[in-house]
């Protein structure tokens, strides 16, 4: 993960949440706070996960979970944070992938893939 993520405040604030075990509402204008910091490492990020994306909508939950996953959350933290099994953790990553890719890819390739966009 670039640094200009890792040392950036709104990082930190997601670590306190994920070392607190909190959620993270849908709500919270940390979200904006994170996608500023992503857009300043990789201007391009929503468009090409966008352009990715085989004509197909992506949903505010969709573009959360990149989010994270670009900020290098694991799917352990995933499922802390946005209060979801799992399971549906990796339900979300994988049709997240489909979407992306018009066929099955495994989570990890998924998840390979957004931390380089």
């Amino acid at each position: 993960m670039p640094e200009a993520i890792s040392s950036s405040k709104a990082y930190k604030e997601l670590e306190k949440l994920v070392n607190s075990e909190a959620p993270l509402p849908e709500d919270s204008p940390l979200w904006d706070s994170l996608e500023k910091v992503v857009l300043s490492v990789s201007p391009e990020f929503k468009q090409r996960l966008e352009s990715l994306c085989w004509g197909c909508k992506l949903s505010k939950n969709d573009y959360h979970t990149a989010i994270l996953l670009k900020c290098g959350v694991t799917p352990t933290e995933l499922v802390k944070l946005i209060c979801r099994s799992k399971g549906a953790i990796s339900s979300r990553r994988s049709r997240l992938g489909e979407k992306m890719f018009g066929t099955k890819k495994t989570v990890a390739d998924v998840d390979a893939i957004i931390r380089l966009l």
